[in-house]
């Protein structure tokens, strides 16, 4: 590979990084309006409580959920920190007269990595939600699922699934048919 093309790959990598911490950002300050904000979920405290809320968590549930994800954050926190001082290093690395293409190659490499940790330990703190579920409140959280699925398909261009089919559900029409909706 040239280094043409190594640079072109780095430099979309970052732009990739810098729209998802945007988007991180100002997802942050929405408020959580139910299982369509599933950003919210991801928020440290004003989230957890309204999700907590919103699957139907009894007194003792929210004590094992608090705990679940105290430790999940106290887990994925450092990955966030390396994540970000990885940033940092490939945007000083680029900002040199001769980027070294495997620097800027080892520190995409090292961002895969964490960014596959952060994946499962996101996968195996919502497995651990679910095992505190009662029937319905698994219910409650396949729904949950079912909204960060839609988003998902939206955000990587696809058709989507549920009603809306990848095209923006206004307030009001989540449930519609997908001919009604235009």
């Amino acid at each position: 590979m040239n280094k043409k093309t190594i640079l072109s790959v780095v430099v979309i990598i970052l732009a990739l990084v810098l729209g998802w911490s945007l988007y991180k950002v100002y997802k942050l300050k929405q408020p959580f309006t139910g299982p369509d904000d599933i950003a919210s979920v991801e928020s440290p405290a004003g989230g957890q409580q309204q999700l907590a809320d919103f699957i139907g968590f009894d007194k003792e549930q929210r004590q094992q959920f608090q705990l679940l994800e105290t430790t999940y954050r106290q887990k994925i926190q450092p990955l966030q920190f390396k994540l970000e001082e990885i940033q940092s290093l490939i945007l000083h690395e680029l900002q040199s007269e001769q980027p070294d293409s495997a620097i800027l190659n080892e520190y995409a490499l090292q961002t895969g990595a964490i960014q596959t940790s952060i994946k499962r330990q996101t996968i195996d703190h919502f497995l651990a939600v679910k095992s505190i579920c009662t029937p319905q409140q698994l219910k409650q959280i396949t729904i949950l699922f079912s909204r960060m699925e839609q988003r998902a398909g939206r955000r990587q261009g696809g058709e989507g699934f549920g009603p809306g089919k990848g095209r923006q559900i206004r307030r009001g029409q989540r449930f519609a048919t997908p001919d009604s909706i235009r």
